[in-house]
């Protein structure tokens, strides 16, 4: 399995009130990236604050986004229990989804290699989806090295098929890109999406630009026409320019990024038609002010859409 233009992270719309998962509201975002341009999604990743939701929850986010999103749907199944990651993906391949993220295990911070990797390999053999292993040293406290990433990618050819890097450290995924070349490496850094084409790598996933979808696929296709005809770095250039209007704006809300993610997709929507987004969180995140969200509301108007 090979993906093609960039990854939207989806966040998790929850019901204000008892804080059960609002399928409907789901529905509508799946269906509005497809939409702007995206063929790529991810359920239940960070963004989507799958440490916050039960397995039965995952499992129906994900049967909602297999259904409704057209494009391929990339299932996250980590968690620190072996069984319940080997059930998730089950799952994922039973609802249709095209492959799944993995996470190494987290708060058991500082393993070592070896440890880290018996953990994966132990899901990817009972893994039938292809698998994106995912590095996250920030909040997994434990690393996926390039060496490690090569070693598992020749053990499990056809399942390991490539990684998404959020670490922050472009040297380290051009190492990951060496290590095994046959997998695709995707990066979570927004900020770099125009490097990290230049560069080789495959694409970026992002939650941010949720409520600007068409400004990340209009990159990608701009880069791809540059590299086929030389005419596309005009373009490239001006979605990199909305792209970094935006997340200075989003670095500025009073709010960490999950709740801004929602504010933003919630006003996009209703832009669209959908006045039912609930920008509500689950704890630790608290759901931001109606004057948060007006704000972003306003940063949003300013020649960016």
């Amino acid at each position: 399995m090979k993906l093609d233009g960039p990854v939207f992270a989806v966040p998790t719309p929850f019901n204000a009130g008892d804080l059960s998962v609002d399928a409907e509201a789901l529905r509508e975002c799946v269906r509005f990236l497809s939409d702007k341009g995206a063929q790529n999604i991810v359920s239940c990743g960070t963004t989507g604050e799958f440490s916050s939701l039960t397995k039965e929850e995952r499992k129906e986010i994900t049967a909602v986004c297999a259904k409704d999103f057209p494009g391929k749907v990339i299932c996250h199944i980590s968690s620190c229990c072996i069984s319940e990651s080997v059930e998730l993906a089950k799952h994922a391949k039973e609802v249709g989804c095209a492959g799944v993220l993995l996470l190494p295990a987290y708060y058991f911070a500082g393993m070592g290699e070896d440890g880290v990797e018996s953990f994966l390999a132990a899901v990817l053999k009972d893994c039938e989806l292809p698998c994106f292993l995912y590095n996250f040293p920030k909040h997994t406290g434990n690393t996926i090295t390039a060496n490690m990433y090569g070693r598992l990618g020749k053990a499990f050819p056809g399942v390991v098929v490539g990684i998404k890097d959020s670490s922050g450290d472009l040297d380290g995924c051009k190492a990951l890109k060496a290590a095994f070349p046959a997998g695709q490496v995707y990066v979570g850094n927004d900020g770099a999406a125009m490097t990290v084409l230049k560069d080789g790598l495959d694409g970026s996933v992002t939650g941010a630009c949720n409520c600007l979808p068409e400004v990340l696929v209009g990159l990608d296709a701009a880069m791809k026409k540059d590299k086929a005809t030389g005419g596309g770095h005009e373009e490239a250039s001006e979605c990199l320019d909305r792209l970094m209007r935006w997340h200075k704006a989003f670095s500025s809300a009073a709010m960490p990024e999950i709740p801004a993610v929602k504010s933003s997709i919630a006003h996009r929507l209703a832009s669209a038609g959908f006045t039912g987004y609930s920008t509500v969180c689950r704890p630790p995140f608290t759901t931001p002010s109606p004057e948060s969200t007006a704000q972003l509301s306003e940063w949003l108007g300013k020649g960016l859409l």
